[in-house]
Parts: structure tokens; sequence; C-alpha cells
């Protein structure tokens, strides 16, 4: 028996994260032979590593002798139960048992990016063409497929059909008339097969029913004010209109002409120039603060004052970090949401190289490389979309690279340690235009950031997605992704493949990262439930670029909690 620290943790933090994701118990048991076989005492230990990673779901150990008795017995106590090839095999035909037999438990073949699914019994030659077969197996295998799906691609429509086949077959699983001859019935296949259908069209039926009647119940959409009506609200306006459940009632700007125009476009009922009077006349549920980071202490201000209860707002997060944490605390005081609008962790392929990690696919990252080229800093005009940004005295890092310093949060945990060099290229502009970042992260992982927007954009074959490149270093290989969205695979020693993904086409920002973010804000308010970049935890982010300007200052790495505590 070879039981490998790759193979093993892998399995092993597919289980973890299976359990997180069914709730419920939100526990995994490890089945083994531990006392007695050497190579299970080593797989025991590879489980127990990957568990301490895991504190919110709770550990288990049986043996399999054991586990033979206790899963007849006494199935209910367990949630996810991981173990090798050889028991799974046996514990597997046994759980079939106790279920009722073969032909009910579907199985899937789950690799680093494919699929394989089928009902867990072989060929049954006696009864070929008799057309008595359970097919339930067969069906509940597509369910699982389907589900498999939903989470690789965030496909809900593909989470809401696993889900309705799931709760159909059950269904029919329960009706003795669709019960076939291994579960004492006399139903053919054909039968059985009918009758999962018209569970699912019973169900259906209901769901389009109960929906019918919300909306005819005139159910109350999320009011939404805007505050800006320049280059980056145009993007956030559309996706605006792509979310159910929202309506935007006003807008607001000083310059008149960019308002009118902006109102237009997006139908946008009533427009202001005072903020004040659009709060007090339009009693928003949430602000969405699309302007420069200067003003944003003094809109979350007046928010606050006049009751909203929700605010999304552009990043930078503030001029200063003490304007930053004014705003947390203002927010915290009166019990008002407080979303940071950064985007860019919402970008498809870093959501999807996020779950690669989580997959152990290149083993345990230690090294991150992101090199960023826009080539739109030169000249006497340079950034044509937002012309302000070279009359800013602190630019790249404060207003771009922030960015990839919540994405390296996002991807790898919290920062111990950041520094950064600085240079002006291009003389006319206020701050710098090339910024070279170096970030330890508290996991281990260093991360190298390579910005400039003066050279020419980076060449890629298919039609450029990203802003940038990473190249992500693991023990067992390496994740790049290329400028297109690409992302390959390479392990050590020379197996390379390229990494398939859904990337939206045809959409209002790369990755479609404005919708998203702009979705979960909604989500999350509807249901209640924390923001990812909440303003409280976002100030870690926000922290370390001006520590990143510190360190380039004093020339040494600054844990960024020193500007934290600079402001206590």
């Amino acid at each position: 028996m070879i039981i490998t620290r790759h193979g093993t943790e892998r399995i092993v933090k597919w289980a973890f994260e299976l359990a997180r994701k069914r709730g419920g118990k939100k526990k995994v048991t490890c089945v083994d032979k531990a006392n007695v076989v050497k190579s299970l005492a080593f797989w025991r230990r590879c489980f127990d590593d990957v568990a301490s990673k895991y504190p919110d779901v709770e550990k288990d150990y049986v043996y399999i002798d054991a586990m033979s008795f206790m899963q007849v017995a006494r199935p209910l106590q367990f949630d996810v139960v991981v173990t090798e090839n050889m028991f799974g095999d046996i514990i597997s035909d046994l759980g079939a048992g106790t279920v009722g037999g073969m032909g009910i438990p579907p199985s899937g073949d789950i690799g680093d990016q494919y699929g394989l699914f089928q009902p867990i019994h072989g060929t049954a030659p006696d009864i070929a063409g008799k057309g008595i077969a359970n097919p339930a197996g067969q069906i509940l295998s597509a369910a699982m497929m389907l589900d498999w799906i939903a989470d690789k691609y965030n496909d809900k429509i593909a989470a809401t059909a696993a889900e309705l086949i799931e709760k159909a077959t059950v269904a029919a699983l329960q009706n003795s008339d669709y019960k076939t001859s291994d579960l004492g019935g006399k139903a053919k296949t054909t039968d059985f097969g009918d009758g999962v259908i018209k569970e699912i069209r019973k169900m259906f039926s209901l769901t389009v029913a109960a929906t019918q009647t919300v909306k005819s119940s005139d159910k109350k959409k999320l009011r939404g004010v805007t505050v800006g009506a320049g280059f980056f609200s145009d993007i956030q306006m559309t996706d605006w209109k792509r979310i159910d459940g929202v309506e935007i009632t006003a807008v607001c700007d000083i310059d008149v002409g960019k308002l009118k125009l902006f109102a237009e476009k997006f139908k946008i009922p009533n427009t202001y120039t005072d903020i004040k009077e659009m709060l007090e006349k339009e009693k928003p549920d949430f602000v969405d603060i699309v302007t420069r980071p200067n003003t944003h202490l003094d809109i979350t201000k007046q928010a606050v004052q006049l009751g909203v209860k929700a605010i999304l707002c552009q990043k930078p997060m503030a001029e200063t970090p003490e304007e930053a944490l004014d705003m947390v605390n203002i927010c915290k005081e009166k019990q008002v949401r407080l979303m940071i609008n950064e985007n860019f962790r919402w970008r498809k392929w870093f959501r999807e190289i996020k779950h690669l990690i989580s997959q152990n696919i290149i083993g345990e990252p230690f090294y991150a490389y992101f090199c960023i080229r826009r080539g739109d800093g030169r000249g006497s005009s340079p950034y044509p979309n937002q012309p302000y940004f070279k009359d800013m005295k602190k630019y790249l890092l404060f207003e771009a690279v922030v960015h990839y310093v919540d994405v390296s949060r996002f991807l790898f945990g919290e920062i111990a340690t950041i520094y950064s060099a600085h240079k002006k290229i291009n003389k006319i502009i206020q701050g710098e235009d090339l910024t070279i970042v170096n970030m330890s992260m508290k996991s281990g992982v260093n991360v190298l950031i390579d910005a400039n927007r003066y050279s020419e954009p980076l060449k890629s074959v298919g039609k450029p997605k990203a802003f940038g490149t990473l190249k992500l270093e693991g023990t067992l290989g390496q994740i790049e992704l290329e400028i297109d969205g690409t992302i390959r695979i390479t392990y050590h020693g020379g197996k390379s493949y390229v990494h398939s993904y859904y990337i939206p086409e045809n959409v209002t920002y790369p990755g479609d990262s404005t919708y998203e973010t702009q979705k979960h804000f909604v989500e999350c308010l509807i249901n209640n439930s924390q923001f990812e970049t909440e303003g409280e935890n976002y100030l870690n982010t926000f922290y370390a670029v001006f520590a990143g300007y510190q360190a380039a200052d004093k020339g040494c790495a600054i844990d960024p909690r020193a500007i934290s505590n600079s402001l206590k």
C-alpha cells in the first residue's frame, strides 16, 4: 500500500471543504487502520496536518473494522468520511446496502480539471434488456455532476437543477408505485424514470407559482442612490442595471452637464447637485459612493447622520488612515453597514486560483509574482480615462496596486510585513508611476508586485482581459495567469496543461468583477451576511498601503499594524 502526502492531503482537504459547504454537523471522520499499518499511520498524520487548518470543522477517527459496525448501527453520527481507496471500496458498498441496494448511490471521480460521474454498481448482464434495473444511481450521478459544475463554475442554474433532481429522485423512491424489483416493488426502469420526471414537474410548478406570488405581492426593491457620475460610475451603473431587486433612484454630482448626460443614459429619474438634499428626499436603503477618496469621509458622515443603513464605498477607502478609521467608527457607532468596493478579488481568474489553492493543486504556495503593465501613463496627457490621477501625490500604490495588495490578502491571508520602492518616470505627474512591493504573508507566502503604467502593456495570444500576470509557485508545481485570463498549471518534472474554467465575455469590466462585487453587496444586505470587504476588515489592506509608503521612506520592511497602532 503506497500512501503519498500529496495524494492524502489533497483528498483530505477536499473532505474538509465539503464539510464546510454542506453545513450541518461540519464533521470529517478519518477511517483507517493506523494502529496496525504503518502507511496508514502516516495517512493519519497527514489528516491531522490538514485538519489543523480547519478549526471550525470537527475531526473524528474510526478504525475500518469498527466502521463496518458503526456505519450500519449508527450511520447518522457521520457527516463526511474520508479514507484510502481500498477501504473506500468496502464501505461505499456497505453504505449502498444500508440505503437499499447497489442501484441507488451515485459516485464521482473528480480530478484537478475534470469529473466523471456514474452509479457505483458495475454491469449486470443477467438483467440486461429486461427493463427492471433501478436507475436511481444513474439519475443521482447526473445531479452530482451538476452540483460539481455549480461549484466549479459558480453556476446557480446548475445548482438549482441538481437540487431539483435530487429531491425528485428521493420523492420517487418514497412512492411504492415507482419501486423497482431490487427495492421490493414491481415498477420497470422506465416507470421510475417517469416518476422522477413527474416529481420534477410538480416541484417546478410549485416553484413557478411561488415566484409569481412573490412578483405579484409587490415585493420591495432595495432603493439606492449614487454619488458621482464619472468614468467608473458609468461602469458600476451598467452593472446595477443587471442586478434584480435593486433600483437606483437618484444620482448626485457637482458637474451639471455630466450629471444630466449620466441620468439620461441610465434613465435615472432624479438628479441632484447637493448630497444632503438627495439623501433627505430619496431616503435610500443604501448609498453607492463613486467619488475621489478625499470626499469619502464627508459623504459617509452625511449618509449616517441622515439614517442611511448601508454604504458601498469605492477604493481607495479614504485620503488618510485617520479618515478611513473615522469612517469605520462612525458606521459602527450607528450600526451602518460599510463595504469597500474592491472589485479585483472578484475577477473570475482570482476566484478560480483561490479554488485551485484550496484543492492543493500545486501543494503549499510559497512565492507569488504579479507583473502589471498598462502603458497609459506616457506623454503630456496620461491616464485619459481618469486624468486626475496625474495630480495625486500618492498614486500607483495608493490608487492601482492596492488592488493586488488586497488580492494577495484574499489568496494568501494577512500580511506580516511590507516593503516597497517607488519611482516617477513621467515627470509631468505628481506621484509615483513605478512601484515594487514585497510582502511577507503570515501564511509563509512571499509576494512580489512589479508594476508601472509607463511601459507597453503585456502581450497576449488571446484578447487581453487581465491587467497583469501572476506566477504562483508551490511545493508541487506552479500556476500561471496569463494576460488573456488563461490559467496554466505546470508540475515539477514538466507536466503542463491549460486549466479550463468559465470566463464571461462581453462584460462591463474585466472578469465581470464590478457586477460580482455589487451582487455580493446586495446579497449580503438581503441575507444579513458579512461582506468580504467589510470596512473594518478592509482597513488591513488600506493600512498595508500606507505601511508600504512608510517602508519606502525608511528603507526597511514595515508591519502594517504599525499604522494601526499609531492611530490608537
